[in-house]
């Protein structure tokens, strides 16, 4: 039963070795495919879907907005009618859409200390991953 139990243990280890030595052989190729999903996200983001909620969800957790700076939504339908989204906004109350709508304004609203992405708080992105697919 000691041998069962030490062989089961050494399996887990041996796929955490596996698990951890991918992850770090792809980073670039997983960076890349996170890059790709959430720029095709905010490119197609309504505020309505999964992926509209996803982007939400890690602008929020993560007080960032867009991809590199909050000017990345300009490439997205949902600015041309709505501007950029609140889930970007610093503080709720001072954020109204007129503001959202002009870049300049926005400037003065939005989180900009830092970037949305990969390489920060892996943990949050790894919960709305599954929304982003």
């Amino acid at each position: 039963m000691l041998k069962l139990y030490a062989m089961f243990l050494s399996l887990v280890f041996l796929a955490e070795l596996v698990a951890g030595i991918s992850g770090f052989v792809f980073r670039h190729e997983i960076k890349d495919t996170f890059l790709r999903t959430y720029t095709d996200a905010i490119v197609h983001y309504d505020g309505m879907d999964e992926k509209s909620h996803a982007v939400d969800d890690v602008q929020q957790s993560l007080s960032c907005c867009g991809i590199q700076s909050y000017t990345n939504w300009s490439i997205s339908t949902y600015f041309t009618n709505h501007g950029i989204p609140p889930s970007c906004c610093m503080n709720s109350s001072d954020c109204n859409s007129q503001d959202l709508q002009n870049m300049t304004v926005a400037a003065t609203k939005v989180n900009q200390k830092k970037t949305c992405s990969i390489e920060s708080e892996l943990l949050v992105l790894e919960n709305t991953t599954r929304r982003l697919r």
